[in-house]
């Protein structure tokens, strides 16, 4: 057994987290851990670029892509810095293809550039027809989830498939190959961008699929008996941030309405946690807001979500952070009912929640706080939330029945009874 000064086992904890797929690690340590040692010299951590991807791999990537009539570039978070979304940019342009991002990086490319062509999340099915339709996908910086790949469906048979990720450890696992190249994916697209451009138009392709996702981002107002449709606050947050946001979100069927409605302008980002975690938003927002107030900072969390980490509403306000927060509060635990309406129609168990009053909750932390039950007072009180120096949160009494930004809970059930029990 080899022992090792706990500086030293700290220091390779450091270096495990970033190398290869960047992530946690967890260290033991026994309860004595405190008492004098021997101290090792310990190295410091190192943070290394991945290598650029080999000239052999980049040039059977330009071949196929030059060989592609409907190609489709999914780009994942290893892009998500200023040099990674130029590259990305800059490929895309000169190379006419269509952009997809990878789940919850929805800000990677502006959302309104004609390249856009959408995010890859848990409501994004309903699009798969469209991504279907491509000949070859070029996955750059993911390690293409089950989110992303729409539960493993996408890319589909036929399609083929470059995959470049820093990790090779992702490459060939889930998803046959074509192309596999382990390496730095930005500096990959700037290489790549370098190859002869495709004479031939791609124009109508990268229309088809950004009209899809441009039409699909139009809000049409619509009323709901059991409270405000959730629609209406993004929309809003959309018209008076122009995209121009830092939107932090929680796990929860109201994410749908935010990836369809709010479009991400060029100083927009989207953070939240690829697993879904509940309760992430609260604490993050203020993390959020601290980071960069040059962009407001919204976070949305549901009534389940909130409750979890409430306590984090301290920090904001002893801190008088610029944060906004916005409450979807369906008096349910919706992604459960979700499931149950699904599987069980008609039998729903544990999932109601009897909630507090969340504004006067907020005030006596001494934040600000507004209540929305009509759609006609979600602007104005986002507004004056968006405005307040300090800590705000907007309590949206927000309808159950239109559950997702594609669906509603009713018709999950009936689409159960009318298939015999099919899913």
């Amino acid at each position: 057994m080899i022992q090792l000064d706990t500086a030293e086992f700290v220091a390779r904890a450091v270096r495990t987290a970033e190398s290869g797929t960047p992530g946690p690690v967890v260290l033991t340590v026994p309860e004595d851990v405190d008492r004098p040692a021997t101290r090792l010299p310990c190295r410091p951590a190192e943070r290394r670029s991945p290598a650029p991807v080999g000239a052999a791999a980049l040039g059977r990537a330009a071949e196929l892509m030059a060989g592609a009539r409907r190609p489709l570039l999914i780009a994942g978070p290893q892009l998500d810095h200023p040099r990674g979304r130029d590259a990305l940019r800059a490929f895309a342009e000169r190379h006419t293809v269509p952009v997809v991002t990878a789940n919850k990086c929805q800000h990677l490319l502006p959302n309104r550039h004609p390249h856009y062509a959408g995010h890859l999340h848990n409501a994004t099915p309903m699009a798969q027809p469209s991504f279907g339709a491509a000949d070859v996908i070029l996955a750059v910086g993911t390690a293409l989830d089950g989110t992303t790949t729409l539960r493993r469906r996408l890319p589909a048979r036929g399609q083929t498939l470059i995959h470049v990720h820093p990790d090779p450890a992702w490459l060939d696992t889930y998803h046959p190959v074509a192309l596999g190249a382990s390496g730095d994916p930005a500096m990959f697209l700037t290489d790549l961008t370098g190859a002869p451009a495709v004479l031939d138009s791609r124009a109508e392709w990268i229309a088809r699929l950004h009209r899809i996702e441009a039409d699909k981002a139009v809000w049409r107002p619509v009323t709901a008996p059991d409270g405000v449709v959730f629609g209406e606050v993004a929309a809003a947050l959309d018209e008076l941030t122009g995209g121009h946001l830092t939107l932090v979100v929680d796990s929860g069927t109201f994410t749908s309405w935010l990836y369809r409605y709010v479009r991400f302008g060029e100083r927009g980002r989207l953070l939240g946690v690829a697993s879904s975690a509940m309760g992430f938003a609260v604490g993050a927002g203020v993390a959020a807001a601290l980071r960069d107030a040059a962009v407001p900072t919204v976070a949305v969390v549901g009534d389940g979500g909130l409750v979890m980490n409430l306590g984090e509403l301290t920090t904001a306000v002893q801190r008088q952070v610029p944060v906004t927060y916005v409450v979807a509060d369906n008096r349910s635990y919706a992604t459960i009912r979700l499931h149950q309406e699904r599987d069980h129609p008609g039998r729903p168990i544990g999932t109601e929640l009897a909630n507090p009053d969340f504004a006067r909750l907020a005030e006596a932390f001494g934040a600000l706080a507004f209540t929305v039950q009509h759609p006609d007072e979600v602007r104005p009180c986002l507004a004056k939330a968006l405005a307040h120096p300090g800590p705000a949160l907007v309590w949206v009494r927000t309808s159950l029945e239109f559950i997702t930004a594609y669906r509603r809970l009713s018709t999950v059930s009936e689409a159960r009874h009318a298939g015999g029990g099919a899913s």
